[in-house]
């Protein structure tokens, strides 16, 4: 999520204003401490014009893959 934020130039902050969620929330998602909900996914998905959805099936499919 960090290099599609960097590939718009968007901050942290921006994307909380964009999307109405709250910067906190963002930051646990980008640490691993919470998983976002298929709403969440959804609003941020809008956001980084990217389909976070499918992003993060990707990733799951190649850490089954890779272990």
């Amino acid at each position: 999520m960090r290099i599609i934020r960097y590939d718009l130039n968007l901050t942290q902050k921006n994307v909380s204003e964009l999307s109405g969620i709250s910067e906190d929330a963002i930051r646990k998602i980008k640490h691993g401490k919470v998983t976002p909900t298929q709403e969440t996914l959804e609003l941020l998905s809008v956001v980084l014009k990217t389909d976070l959805n499918k992003l993060l099936l990707n990733m799951r499919v190649n850490d089954l893959t890779f272990n």
